[in-house]
């Protein structure tokens, strides 16, 4: 559902089935910005994270954790390991994309000399 709409507001979508494949494809394919669930298979969204931040190509990709784990502590871990950003499901379709329109605006902006 959030790759259709992010589609139909033309952003170019890529998908992963899983953690392990995702991460491949944002070092391979350096994305403007990943969104990320904490519940994969084969790993955690919380590794994925650590890894992203540790390798060169991501350490500064924008990323925002999108979980439907919303006790205080899950989102202070994501935030302490480089989240830039977490989004409780269910959530209003609308405000992630202002989110994610705002981060990359901001992104931008810090781009530009």
């Amino acid at each position: 559902m959030i790759s259709l709409r992010l589609t139909q507001e033309k952003f170019e979508v890529l998908e992963a089935s899983e953690g392990v494949a995702g991460l491949k494809k944002a070092q391979d394919e350096q994305p403007d910005l990943v969104l990320l669930g904490l519940m994969l298979p084969f790993t955690t969204g919380l590794d994925i994270l650590q890894k992203l931040r540790a390798h060169w190509k991501s350490t500064q990709l924008p990323i925002i954790v999108v979980s439907a784990m919303e006790k205080e502590r899950d989102v202070i871990v994501c935030f302490e390991l480089g989240a830039d950003d977490y989004v409780t499901k269910p959530f209003n379709m609308s405000v992630l994309l202002a989110r994610i329109n705002a981060l990359l605006r901001r992104c931008r902006t810090l781009e530009t000399p």
